[in-house]
């Protein structure tokens, strides 16, 4: 599973929005997931930013 933004300026902004999107919410909650995997990519538009779920 993967959460992508585009051009947020600040982590914790992006986590914030992530958390009050409620499929993003329910995506980033799930208990199946064991392992996480976050990004950043700074571009010339701004930073882009991931998080990857997966299992053990």
């Amino acid at each position: 599973m993967q959460e992508i933004q585009a051009f947020g300026v600040l982590g914790a902004v992006v986590v914030a929005d992530w958390m009050n999107s409620p499929p993003h919410r329910r995506n980033i909650l799930r208990r199946e997931f064991h392992v996480i995997g976050v990004g950043v990519c700074v571009t010339t538009l701004g930073p882009m930013w991931t998080q990857n779920f997966g299992y053990v």
